[in-house]
């Protein structure tokens, strides 16, 4: 039987699935997130652990389960995950992005977008300083919201920007083969800028155009 630790609290219908699987499991029951001294002695003899992507699971989490074998995280990612300790051990690692937290993504990142453009939080504080004097006539309209990225919720702002408001979006989202073409880690001071992924030439970007 496989012993499975849970340090995130999953859905009655997922855990179901683990009952159905005859998988015998353990989970963090308090209220606050569990942290790296709590998680290594919980871990000691799990053969799986099924983390959420704001549990840290550093090396040292890692080094003190020797019957770990996978580390599923809940949601998109894995940057709270040690891959090198994970490499070294030949342990495998997984993440789960769904629909929802592409959507969710996507959506704040409009959010921002408006937020900005229709200079949302400067004039919060000017109604409530008494300072508003009057609208102005200028502003951001039309303008071509940049997203670089390597994940499905790039695809869905840009869907999601064309239509908030009058403007373009171009997408650059490689696949995730083309790894070498922008390797995962790498310096901001490396990153192109704005500018260069406006101008990425067709092949490397999809306009989204509002209908």
């Amino acid at each position: 039987m496989s012993t499975v630790y849970l340090a995130t609290a999953l859905p009655p219908a997922a855990l179901a699935r683990l009952d159905a699987a005859d998988i015998d499991y353990r989970s963090w029951a308090s209220a606050d997130e569990i942290v790296a001294d709590q998680l290594i002695d919980a871990v000691a003899n799990a053969e799986a652990l099924i983390s959420a992507v704001d549990v840290q699971v550093p090396a040292e989490v890692i080094d003190a389960a020797p019957k770990l074998e996978l580390i599923a995280n809940v949601g998109d990612g894995f940057s709270n995950i040690d891959l090198n300790a994970c490499r070294r051990r030949g342990i495998a690692v997984t993440n789960a992005p769904t629909h929802d937290s592409i959507a969710s993504t996507a959506e704040l990142a409009v959010t921002l977008l408006l937020t900005i453009s229709r200079r949302i939080l400067p004039g919060d504080k000017l109604m409530r300083d008494g300072g508003f004097s009057g609208w102005r006539v200028t502003g951001y309209v039309g303008g071509h919201p940049v997203c670089a990225g390597q994940a499905s919720w790039i695809r869905a702002n840009g869907r999601a920007s064309s239509s908030s408001y009058d403007s373009s979006s171009r997408v650059r989202s490689p696949p995730r083969s083309a790894e070498k073409w922008m390797p995962i880690g790498m310096p901001a001071d490396e990153l192109p800028s704005g500018r260069e992924i406006a101008g990425v030439p067709h092949e490397l970007s999809a306009g989204v155009k509002a209908t």
